[in-house]
């Protein structure tokens, strides 16, 4: 490790403290809790500093771990400050949330102290104990709030936590504090039910609250047809964050709840991975698993591709769009293009983006006056669009052609479009000596004016398979190219943040 990287490292722990300890005198419940948190933070900095000073200053491998740690407290800063904000009735029904949340980053601490074998002493299962003591105080919190309580930000979100404790919690209190809290929550929600210009939505399998999330707002990925994609931290494991900007009324809420429930169960390689929705937020955001670019951005930016990269990116989506077509309820991609392909850290490509046409299209008719029509082709938001299995395999045929003329197109070249003659007829493309024989064929069936001619992706999949070093010839190990299919699928899923392989997980890969 290089002595200014340390330096570094360490310049920015102070501030992380003292926005831990400023945090922490601003939340009501929970305090004992939160005091342990605080000093077994404290104990492992103290710690750790101490073992850093001792080392090898010159040891690249401690790299790693200066990112861990640094993510670590990164992620407890912004839970604490975003939980500092709510108002007091929104901490005292979100105690058993966070209770579990400091819970975990308790145990993550006390992991990573295992990993490094640092000498700190922590009394058994005191984190427990803490928050045990810690629900005992419920009473004289609810006496503390009076009769009613000011909210003045999260509108929706304390709705929706109104909603939540009275269906899990409000059953198990005394007959006393029951009353009071009747009473305290009926006169709120009747205050926000004026103040917010749509419904609460109800709490389902994929449904995520907006605390557990750090979106890394100075970590943009790009700008979607839905907002904005970032970079995040979910409950320890990094993960993305769609954003989606502008006037969410009742209806495009509705229409995000279907989606979810058509992506949420879909489990595929190939297929980006849905994590959670938060709706109950001004600002709705989707959560996936981590990416490095969009499948166009690496066209652009990297070298050119080799015939076996090429052949694994079209291999990969054929596969990707041969699971959503052969499902027993068959979902239409609608969108697909290079921008809605994703690659992560491993080379892994992805389809996303699919199914949410509706969606896309009532967002901007709701803020037509403030988003950018740049975003999506115009031909999607015609009413007469309708998406089909056949327009889905006609765009998968652009997006191979797309990938192949990345080989010999300089990076900005748009010769991979097909442009149509004045009857409408597809003016083909010149083919290239880098697109096999047996697949251009093909491509040009996809093209086809007459949807009803076009191949299904069964026959794709069929002449894909049979592409020269792709899956089934050579591993993708083999190549010094970046794309590969995947050869096993293992996504983490923060959902269960209790789970070893989160708590060991390194936020740095």
């Amino acid at each position: 490790m290089h002595l200014a990287m340390k330096n570094i490292f360490f310049s920015t722990i102070p501030a992380s403290l003292r926005s831990i300890k400023n945090s922490i005198g601003q939340i009501q419940p929970n305090r004992i809790a939160l005091g342990t948190l605080g000093m077994h933070t404290g104990l492992f900095i103290v710690a750790f500093a101490k073992q850093i000073q001792t080392s090898d200053p010159s040891v690249e491998s401690s790299m790693p771990m200066f990112i861990t740690i640094g993510l670590l407290l990164d992620h407890i800063c912004h839970y604490l400050e975003q939980l500092a904000q709510k108002s007091l009735l929104q901490q005292i029904l979100q105690m058993d949330s966070t209770a579990n949340a400091l819970l975990l980053f308790d145990i993550r601490l006390i992991e990573l102290i295992e990993d490094m074998n640092l000498t700190i002493s922590y009394e058994e299962h005191s984190m427990a104990l803490a928050l045990k003591q810690d629900s005992k105080d419920f009473s004289r919190l609810v006496l503390s709030l009076g009769s009613s309580t000011q909210i003045s930000t999260n509108f929706l979100e304390t709705l929706h936590d109104i909603e939540i404790f009275t269906e899990s919690r409000m059953s198990e209190l005394p007959a006393t504090e029951k009353a009071k809290m009747e009473k305290i929550l009926s006169n709120v929600s009747k205050l926000l039910a004026k103040k917010i210009h749509r419904l609460v939505s109800s709490t389902k399998t994929w449904s995520i609250q907006s605390s557990g999330v750090h979106i890394l707002t100075n970590d943009h990925l790009k700008t979607t047809q839905l907002g904005d994609l970032y970079h995040g931290v979910w409950n320890g494991a990094r993960v993305v964050v769609e954003v989606i900007t502008g006037v969410v009324n009742s209806h495009i809420a509705k229409l995000i709840e279907i989606d979810a429930d058509m992506w949420f169960p879909l489990e595929h390689p190939h297929i980006s991975k849905l994590m959670g929705v938060c709706l109950n937020v001004e600002h709705p955001f989707i959560v996936t698993r981590p990416i490095m670019c969009t499948l166009s951005h690496h066209l652009k930016h990297s070298l050119p591709l080799d015939a076996l990269a090429c052949n694994n990116i079209v291999v990969s989506v054929a596969m990707g769009l041969y699971y959503l077509h052969t499902l027993s309820e068959p979902v239409i991609h609608g969108n697909l293009d290079t921008e809605n392909i994703y690659l992560d850290h491993d080379g892994i490509v992805c389809i996303s983006g699919f199914g949410m046409l509706q969606t896309i299209k009532e967002l901007y008719k709701e803020n037509s006056d403030c988003r950018d029509l740049n975003r999506v082709s115009p031909k999607y938001l015609t009413k007469d669009y309708q998406p089909s299995l056949p327009m889905d395999i006609y765009a998968f045929a652009s997006v191979c052609m797309e990938v192949y003329s990345s080989q010999s197109c300089s990076p900005n070249s748009s010769n991979h479009s097909i442009k149509h003659l004045p009857s409408g007829e597809p003016l083909l493309p010149v083919q290239s000596k880098h697109v096999p024989d047996l697949l251009w064929e093909t491509l040009k069936a996809c093209w086809n004016l007459e949807p009803s001619k076009r191949p299904s992706i069964k026959t794709i999949m069929l002449i894909t398979r049979q592409l020269p070093n792709s899956l089934n010839n050579i591993s993708p190990l083999a190549t010094s190219s970046f794309p590969s299919p995947a050869m096993h699928f293992d996504c983490i899923n923060p959902r269960d943040p209790l789970m070893s392989s989160i708590l060991k997980l390194n936020l740095c890969t």
